[in-house]
């Protein structure tokens, strides 16, 4: 016997209904894992990003700590190759001071807490002899020894020394002199705007106090690069 139309009707309709409502979980399961898939990889994206930053910063703090520093130029003191403002990148990693290295100093014998950045002339053992002339420009000597000092060439400092007109070159130190010992003889590149190792105020560099030679010119942005050194 046929079973009756509304019967049938309403066996398909229940079928139809668990077929949807099977549908139905398994859209809601793959939603959920869709979800969860969502949550699991902006976790790790955000786990991803905390490691990033945590060991950018720690090689921050190493790098600044142990390898290199930031110093900021004050004065005018080396002008023109750096002038006020000017940030700079130094490293005392390794570092035996030459003649021509610009190093950033502590002058912990002066009133002037900022650290000091000058120019290396002279190193431990050398003899220095300054000639003066007219109290506006200066000629350099420097040698191994006083003997050989006699015959020394002068320094050629034409590529970095500025000369300026609007005041005097002083020093209270007699030349010749001999650098002491675990320090250097360092000057400013603007020779007449310049306390430095001519006078008893700075006087001779203890190498323990240098911070470091001058790596890089940080700032500003159009300046940024190597700073030319010079060598004899």
């Amino acid at each position: 016997m046929n079973k009756d139309p509304i019967e049938k009707n309403n066996g398909e309709s229940a079928s139809e209904n668990v077929v949807l409502d099977y549908v139905s979980a398994l859209d809601e399961e793959s939603e959920k894992k869709r979800t969860d898939d969502s949550k699991r990889k902006m976790l790790e994206m955000f786990y991803d990003f905390v490691e990033t930053l945590a060991f950018a910063a720690c090689f921050v703090l190493v790098f600044f700590g142990f390898i290199a520093r930031p110093a900021k130029v004050v004065g005018s003191s080396m002008e023109s190759t750096l002038t006020e403002g000017d940030t700079v990148i130094v490293s005392k990693l390794f570092y035996e001071p030459e003649y021509g290295d610009i190093v950033v100093f502590q002058n912990r014998d002066s009133h002037r807490s900022d650290p000091l950045i000058k120019r290396v002339i002279a190193t431990e053992g050398q003899w220095v002899n300054i000639v003066f002339h007219n109290d506006r420009t200066m000629t350099v000597y420097v040698a191994d020894s006083l003997e050989e000092l006699d015959t020394a060439e002068p320094l050629d400092e034409s590529g970095y020394v500025l000369f300026k007109q609007d005041a005097h070159i002083t020093s209270d130190l007699k030349f010749p002199i001999e650098v002491p010992e675990g320090t250097v003889f360092a000057m400013g590149d603007n020779r007449n705007h310049s306390l430095d190792s001519r006078s008893t105020g700075i006087g001779f560099i203890p190498e323990e106090h240098i911070v470091g030679r001058l790596i890089v010119r940080f700032l500003p942005l159009n300046k940024f690069g190597a700073v030319p050194m010079v060598k004899k």
